[in-house]
C-alpha cells in the first residue's frame, strides 16, 4: 500500500567530489563486480525460491508471487519457471506434477501478456520433459504459447516437435516432415528443415535419416548440422556414406574447407575402434581426399586422445602439428595438461615444455600456471622460474597465481 511505501527508509549516500578521478583500473573492477554481483542476484534469488517451495510450499510460495507479478523481472520468471519443473521431475504423481507443469504454463503466459521473450534456455527443458511423458496436448499448448511471446523460436520449435513424434513412434508425422526435405531445387536448406534433420540425428533415426541424406545437397548444409551428422555417421560406422558426403564436400567450393573438421568428427565418434586405429583411419581419409589436416581437426583428435588417456601419443599428435607449422593453441594445451595431470605422468611436462619453445605455440597465462604446478610436483623448480622468463616471449606477464603455485611447491616439499 502507499502508507507502507511510505515507511521504507530512504538512504542519500553522497557521492564523493573527486569520483571522475578513479583510476581505469578502478571501472575495470566496478564492471567485474557488476557482472559477478548480477550473477550473485540469480544465484541468490534460486535459493530464495527453492527454500520458499519447500518451507511454505509451491501454493503458498506462488500465491505470495502472485501479489508481486507484475514487478518480476525475466529473470525472476525463468527461475520460477525452473523450480516448477524440479518439482514436476522429482514427483511420482501425475496429478502433483501436471499442477506444477500447469503453473509454468501460466508463467509462461504471463511472460507472453507482459512482452518478455521466452528463450529455449526456459523452454527447451519444459518441451523435453512433456515430450517424455507423451505430453501431445499440453506440448502444443506451450509451443502455442512460446511462438506467440517470441515468434523468432518458430524454427526451433520444429526440432522439439520432430523429437515429439519420434518419442511417440509416429512414423506417418515423421515421414510428412522428413517429406519437407526436398533437395531437389538446389536451394540451401530452410532453419526449420535443419531443426527437423538435426531432431533425426540426435535420435539416431537410421532409416529416415538415411533417405533424407540420398535427397539433400549436403553442400547446402550448416556447419553445425554437418557436424551432427558425421557424429551419426560416425557412431554406426557408416563409412561409405561419410566417404560419399565428404568427396561432395571436397569437390565444394565452400564444403572443403571443412572437410578436414568433420574427418576428425567423424573418426573420433565412430566406436569401438582403437586408438591406433583411429589415427590410421584419420590419417586415410585425409590422403584419399587430397586434404590437409587442419589446426582444428587435430585439435579434436587431440581432445579425443586426452579423454582417452592416451597422453604420450597425443603429444605426438601435437609435435606433429608443430613440425608442420600449424598453430598449437591454448585449448589444445590445456587439454594435454589436464590429462597429464590426470595419470600422473607429471615428468611429461618436459616434453610439453620443449614443444613450447616452437614459434606455432599460442599458449595463456593458464596454460603456463598449469606447467609451473606440474613443474613443482617432480621438483623442477628451476624449470618452474623459468617458465617465468619465458613468459615474455607470448607477451604474458607473471601474476600471483604462478607464484603460488611454487610457493605451494616449497610447502609440499
Amino acid at each position: 500500500t502507499s502508507d507502507e511505501k511510505s515507511k521504507i527508509p530512504r538512504f542519500n549516500t553522497k557521492i564523493p567530489f573527486d569520483i571522475s578521478l578513479r583510476s581505469k583500473e578502478m571501472s575495470r573492477e566496478r564492471k567485474a563486480k557488476h557482472v559477478y554481483n548480477k550473477n550473485s542476484y540469480s544465484r541468490r534469488f534460486t535459493k530464495i525460491i527453492r527454500d520458499s517451495a519447500h518451507k511454505l510450499g509451491t501454493e503458498a510460495m506462488f500465491g505470495a508471487f502472485e501479489r508481486v507479478a507484475q514487478e518480476m523481472s525475466v529473470r525472476e520468471y525463468n527461475v520460477m519457471i525452473g523450480v516448477c519443473l524440479e518439482h514436476a521431475e522429482r514427483s511420482c504423481d501425475l496429478e502433483y506434477a501436471l499442477d506444477h507443469i500447469g503453473k509454468a504454463f501460466e508463467l509462461l503466459k504471463s511472460m507472453r501478456d507482459r512482452g518478455f521473450e521466452i528463450e529455449e534456455s526456459v523452454y527447451g527443458p519444459l518441451l523435453d520433459y512433456l515430450i517424455s511423458m507423451d505430453m501431445v496436448e499440453e506440448f502444443h499448448s506451450f509451443k502455442d504459447v512460446i511462438m506467440e511471446a517470441s515468434p523468432g523460436s518458430v524454427e526451433r520449435l520444429g526440432y522439439y516437435e520432430m523429437l515429439l513424434w519420434i518419442q511417440l513412434g509416429d512414423g506417418e508425422k515423421v515421414e510428412e516432415l522428413c517429406g519437407t526435405l526436398d533437395g531437389d531445387n538446389g536451394e540451401s536448406l530452410s532453419i526449420l528443415q535443419e531443426n527437423y534433420l538435426l531432431a533425426l540425428c540426435k535420435k539416431d533415426q537410421k532409416d529416415h535419416l538415411q533417405r533424407v541424406l540420398d535427397i539433400v545437397d549436403i553442400t547446402n548444409v550448416t556447419l553445425n548440422l554437418l557436424a551432427n551428422i558425421f557424429g551419426y555417421l560416425g557412431r554406426f560406422s557408416l563409412d561409405s556414406v561419410a566417404t560419399k558426403l565428404l568427396s561432395e564436400l571436397r569437390q565444394s567450393d565452400e564444403g572443403v574447407k571443412n572437410v578436414s573438421d568433420l574427418i576428425s568428427m567423424y573418426v573420433t565418434c565412430t566406436p569401438n575402434l582403437m586408438v591406433e586405429d583411429t589415427i590410421l583411419k584419420f590419417n586415410k581419409l585425409h590422403k584419399e581426399l587430397h586434404v590437409m589436416p587442419s589446426s582444428t581437426s587435430y585439435e579434436k583428435l587431440v581432445k579425443y586422445l586426452c579423454d582417452s588417456n592416451e597422453v604420450v601419443t597425443a603429444l605426438d599428435v601435437v609435435e606433429k602439428m608443430g613440425e608442420a607449422g600449424l598453430i598449437i593453441s591454448a585449448d589444445i594445451l590445456r587439454s594435454v595438461l589436464h590429462a597429464v595431470d590426470e595419470v600422473l605422468e607429471f615428468n611429461l611436462v618436459r616434453r610439453i615444455h620443449s614443444i613450447m619453445c616452437t614459434k606455432s605455440v599460442k599458449p595463456n597465462s593458464e596454460n603456463f600456471r598449469s606447467i609451473i604446478r606440474l613443474c613443482t610436483r617432480i621438483r623442477d623448480f628451476e624449470g618452474a622460474y623459468n617458465m617465468l622468463g619465458n613468459l615474455k616471449n607470448f607477451n604474458l606477464e607473471p601474476n600471483s597465481s604462478m607464484f603460488n603455485c611454487i610457493l605451494a611447491g616449497y610447502f609440499r616439499e
